[in-house]
């Protein structure tokens, strides 16, 4: 590395390793949706949280091992694929579960919880079984379809 410049494997080393970060990110959400309506695998969500945590302790342990050549270079590794990781794995969701047959069940499951117990209930229900920062991790254009149809449903005279 003494002919070039540390920037450049800082770069590189931090995009390499947003793949894996936004792999252990994924699979960390994945775990999260464990008792919620959210679609998800049986192995993901039972194993998700341990092996994101591992590729996590990877990616630190890899990024780590280069301290002695990068120094004060790692910091600008870090915050890539942190950044980057964080938004591919952001993408990977919505990819994969973002659709109009997820926002049906959401709105059904509404509909349903406010025929059972009273709005107030249902809206607590639901936060627990569509949990919000799911639905953050969703394009605007489908947060504002989702919210309009739920405050049809549970707030009916507003």
């Amino acid at each position: 590395m003494t002919y070039t410049k540390p920037i450049f494997y800082s770069l590189f080393l931090g995009l390499c390793l947003s793949v894996l970060w936004s792999i252990a990110a994924w699979l960390k959400w994945q775990s999260m949706k464990k008792g919620t309506i959210l679609p998800v695998g049986s192995f993901t969500e039972q194993y998700g949280s341990i092996l994101g945590y591992f590729i996590n302790a990877v990616c630190i342990g890899i990024t780590l091992s280069f301290i002695s050549e990068l120094t004060w270079w790692l910091i600008l590794s870090l915050f890539i694929f942190l950044f980057i990781g964080g938004w591919i794995a952001t993408i990977i969701e919505r990819k994969l579960y973002c659709n109009q047959f997820q926002l049906d069940i959401i709105v059904s499951a509404a509909k349903e919880y406010s025929k059972l117990t009273s709005t107030e209930s249902a809206a607590e229900i639901l936060a627990e079984v569509a949990p919000k920062w799911w639905i953050k991790l969703m394009p605007s254009k489908w947060k504002m379809e989702l919210h309009g149809q739920l405050k049809q449903i549970l707030l009916p005279g507003k």
